[in-house]
């Protein structure tokens, strides 16, 4: 059986750190408001089709059939399940153990696969449509810069947005946000410093 999200994990993997961090932010997120979880999964997902209604219970580790995702979130018409990788090194047999795992009775279905940075090919397209069209499941691949982008959006009171600053803190020391897209590398072609300095005069 799977484990509640909890702030106070055992966890000691970083990918069920990070997948334990995700869970309780859209856990804090569902406890100030249903409808902002539910505006989260809105921005998250884009396509109506896919926006699950609201009402989910949070678990972590659940096994499955065939695997063990690293995040649960389900509701009586839907299911959503996250597998979190620090880089985009997902396998097929895993993707597809994972599409094996949903529960028979969940009406929309949702496979999150969560990462650093999008890394989309042709052969990964094709395993999303063959998954779709077996079991009517959306793989959908989110980045943690995705998560950050959706949740500046939902959190709007003071002590979401303190946890959205802890969450976004923890994400960049652990180098999952792209902090290399917002700087400007500035390399000196300068032979001596003597050359550097004339050149500002």
């Amino acid at each position: 059986m799977g484990k509640p999200i909890s702030l106070f994990s055992d966890y000691h993997s970083f990918e069920n750190t990070a997948t334990n961090y995700c869970g309780l932010m859209m856990k804090l997120i569902y406890r100030e408001s249903p409808q902002l979880l539910n505006r989260l999964f809105e921005v998250l997902f884009g396509d109506r089709e896919i926006v699950p209604v609201i009402g989910p219970i949070f678990r972590q580790q659940t096994k499955k059939s065939c695997s063990i995702p690293d995040l649960d979130i389900t509701q009586t018409s839907f299911q959503i399940l996250v597998e979190t990788k620090k880089e985009d090194w997902f396998y097929d047999k895993q993707i597809w153990n994972h599409s094996t795992g949903f529960d028979a009775k969940v009406d929309l279905k949702i496979l999150v696969l969560l990462t650093d940075e999008h890394k989309n090919s042709a052969a990964r397209q094709s395993l999303r449509d063959e998954i779709y069209n077996k079991f009517r499941i959306f793989v959908l691949e989110l980045t943690f810069e995705d998560l950050v982008i959706a949740f500046s959006e939902v959190c709007l009171s003071l002590q979401l947005r303190e946890y959205l600053d802890d969450f976004r803190e923890f994400l960049d020391r652990n180098t999952l946000l792209p902090r290399w897209k917002y700087r400007l590398d500035v390399v000196n072609c300068g032979a001596t410093r003597h050359e550097v300095l004339d050149d500002l005069v």
